[in-house]
């Protein structure tokens, strides 16, 4: 499994950014000048060994750190 942000649920509000152990959360700016966030899964280690993802339990939209096939599928 992985992690995903679901980008259209996300408000960016940095809460997954600043919770991350691992700095597995990538800040990214769009052309137009937007924060958005993305989940680096070849750094993300979902939290192994803690009650889990520290990212999903800190952010404040339910459902929008979501758990995916590690194939994106």
């Amino acid at each position: 499994m992985a992690v995903q942000i679901n980008t259209e649920s996300c408000l960016k509000c940095g809460a997954c950014f600043f919770a991350c152990p691992k700095q597995a959360v990538e800040e990214q700016c769009g052309s137009d000048g937007e924060i958005s966030y993305a989940v680096l899964v070849d750094v993300c280690d979902e939290c192994r060994g803690a009650a889990g993802p520290r990212c999903r339990a800190e952010c404040p939209v339910p459902d929008c750190i979501v758990f995916v096939p590690a194939d994106g599928r």
